[in-house]
């Protein structure tokens, strides 16, 4: 059961966790209010604090999908 929990979170990894600040508990929340890593990207600042996140996290997701 321990393998087929990893491949099941292996399926469904995001870009998010890439991001330095950001964890399970906050990518479930942006994933949550924003439905997909498309709109998490086309988000502004002002969207990604009102979802919880603090300023360096929501600076640091907008960061990473300005590249």
């Amino acid at each position: 059961t321990y393998h087929r929990g990893l491949r099941r979170m292996e399926k469904f990894d995001t870009d998010l966790r890439k991001i330095k600040g950001i964890g399970p508990a906050k990518e479930k929340m942006l994933i949550e209010k924003f439905a997909s890593v498309d709109n998490i990207r086309e988000a502004s600042f002002e969207e990604l604090r009102e979802c919880g996140l603090d300023k360096k996290a929501a600076e640091a997701v907008l960061r990473y999908f300005c590249k």
